[in-house]
């Protein structure tokens, strides 16, 4: 998987989360204010340079990939009171080869993340998928799941993330 996609999608949460964490910092009671959501959607192709494919390159081969991607992200998020609610939708279809084999890639990326934000907690849960098939016959598989929990003195109750790489040929 391409992870300029985990880090957009990072990258624009945390840029969400700071809103929503600003937005219920100083919004008004829950009784003062009704609901108000909003949606906004982007759409970008271009090329994804030589970014790298997990944390070392492609994770089967740990060589750099390089080749475009076009991406829908869909972001809603509702505020009401001191509590904010948001979720993060991307989808991507990539084409990318391994600089290392030559090796073309093609498949899709889904990235889901979901963030409950108020004055006494937050929590937030994400999911990253993605499968890619070479021209040669590889295969490249992730998946992702994570989630967090502060309490209210800022304390983390929960957290773990559980990604898996599966290669194949």
């Amino acid at each position: 998987m391409n992870r300029m996609t985990v880090r957009l999608a990072a990258t624009v949460c945390a840029a969400t989360l700071g809103s929503a964490l600003t937005l219920a910092a100083g919004a008004a009671p829950a009784s003062a204010a009704p609901a108000s959501s909003t949606t906004q959607t982007f759409h970008q192709s271009g090329d994804l340079g030589s970014t790298t494919i997990g944390s070392f390159g492609n994770p089967c081969t740990g060589d750099s990939m390089s080749g475009t991607a076009s991406t829908n992200l869909v972001v809603h998020q509702t505020v009401q009171g001191d509590q904010v609610w948001f979720t993060l939708t991307e989808t991507d279809k990539v084409v990318a080869t391994d600089v290392g084999t030559g090796e073309t890639f093609t498949g899709n990326v889904t990235a889901w993340f979901n963030s409950n934000v108020n004055q006494q907690n937050e929590n937030f849960t994400f999911i990253t998928e993605f499968h890619l098939r070479g021209d040669q016959g590889d295969t490249i598989g992730y998946s992702e799941v994570g989630h967090g929990a502060k309490t209210p003195s800022g304390q983390i109750a929960v957290f773990f993330d559980k990604p898996t790489t599966t290669c194949g040929s």
